[in-house]
């Protein structure tokens, strides 16, 4: 047996024996699951730069506070 896996699409080769040799898994560009799912049209994200400054600044402070 090697130490060193060797590249295994599940798809290709769905009868590879994944106990008796070291495997990583990288499925082909044939095979590639799909990254998209039902739930994505649900996520949103929103930045606002100004928030994002004012809570570096606040951080800041509270990080490099004089010793009292």
């Amino acid at each position: 047996m090697s130490d060193t896996p060797r590249v295994w699409c599940p798809a290709c080769e769905p009868l590879a024996d994944q106990i008796a040799e070291m495997l990583e898994t990288q499925f082909c560009g044939t095979h590639f699951p799909d990254r998209t799912g039902p739930d994505d049209v649900l996520a949103s994200f929103a930045f606002d730069a100004g928030t994002e400054a004012e809570q570096s600044r606040a951080l800041c402070a509270f990080v490099h506070r004089a010793a009292r």
